[in-house]
């Protein structure tokens, strides 16, 4: 038994569907030869066989349903002339259209496993520009031998600027500047009133993939006290630092630092880091430990302690002990605060604590002084630029 199709006679016109069906194969089949008949022969002749052969199988199955009579007029939707220059532009820009929409269908619609859009990938890389300013301020308190000179305050600020430069793999050659003052509430010809210096920065830094870490550090510059730069101010101050692993998220620390100015020309650097778990890190490393707590990724808290300071040229003084003598300033403390990062580049740091000791020491003339101790505020802000 052989399956026809029924139509109502009375409700449709069978030679009418035909002739609908073959206008709207000949509408498709017509759109991509009149695009593409010009450009490629070939595929002109290959569309335009599809097309006969489609409309043939149509129409013998509207036949059978027709009881074999065919319908006149069917021959002149099968039209296979070039078309003229005008309606070929126009079919260009259905083409174009056409292919618009379906670009931007798939694209935004739900076939993504046509057109998906490829994520960049995320540069572990260092900041191009990493700045730096801190200050703090610590309270008057007497000097031992030299009461009579009164309670003395200090107030300190440093900026520096770098400029990361990528060597290999992770390692990276920072230049910059570094500029550092310190000014005393009350001062004699023993006691200056400012010390400062203004130095070159060239580091050799590991990235960690959250900070970068100095491996040697260079200082060149001048180190004065008050404003008197002189040819003898010149220092260089040299630093240099490694580190080894003892087992997972432990690490050994070891190195120096070198200052022809101090009166100990090379100090040890020497510790362990241990990441505790992923809120608690203890950088046991001297001389400046620190004991963090992270709740989250925005926030910590920590226990600190840092030695600040350095050696300096002093300049023209009445008194032989200290005219252009070398001055080494030292100031042990310790404190906890807080550290705030609301966004990649920027930190916000605070800290109060206590100034242990300040140091005088003009260590090649004999005159040593040390203060008593006294609170400190140190405000820290960081900012890295990509």
């Amino acid at each position: 038994m052989v399956w026809r199709p029924h139509f109502d006679h009375e409700k449709l016109d069978v030679c009418q569907l035909e002739l609908k069906f073959l206008s709207l194969v000949n509408s498709i089949f017509g759109l991509t030869y009149r695009s593409y008949a010009i450009r490629a022969r070939a595929q002109a002749r290959l569309i335009r066989e599809a097309k006969l052969f489609s409309a043939k199988v149509v129409g013998r199955i509207i036949r059978r349903a027709n009881h074999g009579r065919k319908c006149p007029g069917t021959q002149k939707f099968l039209d296979l002339a070039m078309p003229n220059r005008s309606t070929m532009n126009r079919m260009r820009l259905v083409q174009l259209l056409c292919s618009f929409w379906v670009f931007a269908f798939s694209a935004f619609g739900g076939d993504k496993t046509i057109i998906q859009a490829v994520p960049r990938e995320q540069s572990d890389q260092a900041p191009l520009w990493p700045f730096d300013l801190n200050s703090d301020y610590t309270s008057g308190s007497q000097i031992r031998h030299a009461e009579a000179l009164g309670p003395q305050a200090v107030y300190r600020y440093e900026l520096e600027a770098l400029r990361n430069l990528h060597l290999f793999s992770k390692y990276y050659l920072q230049c910059g500047v570094d500029y550092e003052r310190f000014d005393f509430s009350r001062s004699n010809s023993l006691f200056p009133y400012a010390l400062s210096s203004l130095a070159a920065e060239i580091d050799v830094s590991y990235w960690s993939g959250d900070d970068l870490n100095p491996l040697l550090k260079l200082q060149p510059g001048v180190y004065f006290t008050r404003d008197h730069i002189t040819a003898n101010s010149f220092d260089f101050p040299v630093r240099g630092v490694g580190g080894f692993k003892i087992r997972d998220d432990l690490y050994g620390v070891l190195g120096m630092n070198v200052d022809p100015f101090e009166q100990d020309v090379v100090t040890p650097i020497c510790g362990v880091n241990w990441k505790v778990n992923d809120q608690f890190n203890l950088r046991a490393i001297f001389p400046e430990p620190r004991l963090s707590y992270t709740p989250t990724k925005v926030l910590e808290f920590f226990l600190d302690a840092d030695l600040k300071g350095g050696g300096y040229r002093n300049g023209p003084t009445n008194d032989r002990r200290t005219n252009n003598a070398i001055f080494d300033y030292t100031e042990y403390r310790g404190g906890g605060g807080v550290s705030y990062n609301p966004k990649k580049g920027l930190t916000l740091e605070a800290t109060i604590g206590w100034s242990v000791e300040r140091r005088f020491d003009y260590f090649r003339a004999g005159p040593d002084y040390s203060t008593r101790s006294a609170p400190y505020l140190k405000l820290d802000l960081s900012i890295d630029l990509y």
